[in-house]
């Protein structure tokens, strides 16, 4: 049901958008494009909320456990972990696969479907073989661009040259909230864990995909707590800090808890760093537009001061002419010379 869900305020996002183009005059087609962008903006925006939640409710829906039922014949039984009283071998169990599967497979095809979409215009999101001051036209027009605005919750943040970086992002998430509940033993789901995030960490620290230097080291930061509560999660699991550092869960739980707060606050504090600086560079660039605007007011006024001058001297300058000058016809031009060569 939780699969099927969402699809029911998509169709009413297609139901909307086909009534209102029906009313734009088909000669519209500025009109018709901007309508398309807000709904299709609104269609990705519930595909990107729903995909986490819905894809960790369906393979919670596939994750079954055996356990032995008669030690004497080694017979099981298997049921699913998140509701015990389903049997996963009944013919109930088994047609709910026939459909569920199909739609997990759909769900995971969403940040495909992100990667096509981006692909069709990534030369306005990354323009190459082209002057700098182009390039830099065409990326502050993606802020009108029918096209591009339905996308921009996906490449914002990122650097130019990593535009596809949140359908990898999709993914990463995904493992981590779908993939690793898979796993029946904690200490597998801890190890794989600790070994995921370890390696994003290194990927991000060569490869940062972000514009802020900023955001790239608190993510990686991130990455590396990911991986220090995974790691730490399974010797408690293992009961190795217990037996050999006698250390009890709820200590270790405590240290955690503080370095996952601590995180958070430099979270903030990096947020707030960030916001006052964009402030007040904003300021500045206010400031300077005023100044230049100000300076500009001066120069036309200043202008015209001396254009009106200069004509007045001119006519002035007609005023003085002696009568004679002022009346002198060209040889060429008097009516006897004119008929004559008539």
């Amino acid at each position: 049901m939780s699969s099927i869900t969402p699809f029911v305020p998509m169709l009413l996002i297609y139901i909307v958008y086909v009534l209102r183009r029906a009313f734009i005059p088909s000669h519209h087609e500025e009109r018709r494009a901007h309508v398309f962008s807000q709904h299709m903006q609104a269609f990705l925006l519930l595909t990107y909320l729903v995909l986490p939640s819905v894809s960790q409710i369906q393979f919670r829906s596939i994750r079954c456990t055996e356990i032995v039922d008669d030690i004497t014949t080694g017979e099981t039984i298997s049921f699913l972990r998140s509701d015990t009283n389903i049997d996963c071998r009944s013919d109930k169990h088994q047609s709910f696969l026939r459909i569920i599967i199909p739609l997990i497979l759909v769900y995971q095809l969403i940040p495909v479907m992100y990667f096509v979409l981006l692909f069709r215009v990534r030369h306005k999101l990354n323009p190459r073989d082209i002057d700098e001051t182009t390039a830099l036209r065409i990326v502050q027009s993606n802020r009108t661009d029918p096209d591009v605005i339905p996308l921009r919750f996906l490449f914002k943040g990122y650097s130019k040259h990593y535009w596809f970086w949140e359908c990898l992002e999709a993914y990463r998430r995904m493992v981590f909230i779908s993939g690793l509940p898979l796993f029946d033993s904690p200490i597998n789901r801890g190890i794989t864990g600790s070994v995921v995030s370890w390696g994003c960490a290194l990927i991000y620290r060569e490869v940062p995909p972000f514009k802020q230097t900023t955001t790239n080291l608190l993510n990686i930061c991130t990455l590396q707590q990911i991986t220090l509560t995974f790691f730490m999660a399974t010797l408690i699991e293992t009961g190795a800090l217990v037996e050999y550092g006698g250390l009890n869960s709820y200590a270790i739980g405590s240290v955690l808890t503080c370095v996952n707060l601590a995180f958070v606050v430099a979270a903030f504090g990096f947020a707030y760093r960030f916001f006052q600086i964009k402030k007040k560079k904003e300021a500045e660039v206010q400031k300077t537009m005023n100044e230049q605007l100000v300076e500009y007011a001066g120069s036309l006024s200043n202008r015209k001061r001396t254009k009106s001058i200069s004509e007045r001297g001119r006519h002035d300058d007609d005023d003085e002419l002696p009568a004679a000058m002022k009346e002198f016809v060209p040889i060429g031009q008097t009516p006897v010379i004119v008929e004559a060569t008539e």
